[in-house]
C-alpha cells in the first residue's frame, strides 16, 4: 500500500470518528456515499484497534481474541475450583493419616506395655508344671 493509500484510510477513519462524534448527523442535502457507508462499518474495528493501544486488529481476529481470552477466564476459574477441592481433599487425607498413625502408636505403646506385663509375670510367677 502506498503512502497516499494510507493517508486516505487515516482520514477516512478520522472522518469517520468524527461523524460519531457529531451523533452520525449528516447535513441535509448530502447524500451518504458507499465509502462512508464502509466508513459506519468501520467503526466497531477502529473502537477495537483504540482498546488494543492503538494496533489495528481486524474485527474477527479481535472477537477471536476475546473469545479466547473469555475461555481461557473460564478454564482458571474451573483450575482453581479444582485446585480447592483437590486441595481440601489433601488437607482431609492428611489429617486421617496424622489420626491414623497415632491411633498406631497408641497401639503400639499398649503392645509394649502388654509385652512388658508378661515379661514381668513370666519373670516373677513362672508357671508350675502339671505333675
Amino acid at each position: 500500500m502506498t503512502f497516499l493509500g494510507e493517508l486516505e484510510e487515516v482520514l477516512e477513519v478520522i472522518f469517520a470518528i468524527c461523524l460519531n462524534i457529531a451523533g452520525d448527523d449528516i447535513p441535509e442535502g448530502v447524500e451518504e456515499s458507499p465509502r462512508l457507508t464502509s466508513q459506519k462499518s468501520l467503526l466497531p474495528e477502529v473502537y477495537a484497534a483504540r482498546e488494543k493501544v492503538g494496533v489495528y486488529i481486524p474485527k474477527d481476529d479481535y472477537q477471536q481474541e476475546e473469545n479466547e481470552q473469555k475461555d481461557m477466564a473460564d478454564q482458571i476459574e474451573r483450575m482453581t475450583a479444582s485446585l480447592e477441592v483437590n486441595q481440601k481433599q489433601i488437607n482431609d487425607l492428611q489429617e486421617k493419616y496424622s489420626s491414623e498413625l497415632q491411633h498406631s502408636d497408641d497401639l503400639s505403646k499398649k503392645l509394649e506395655a502388654t509385652r512388658n506385663v508378661w515379661t514381668i509375670q513370666a519373670t516373677y510367677y513362672p508357671q508350675q508344671k502339671k505333675i
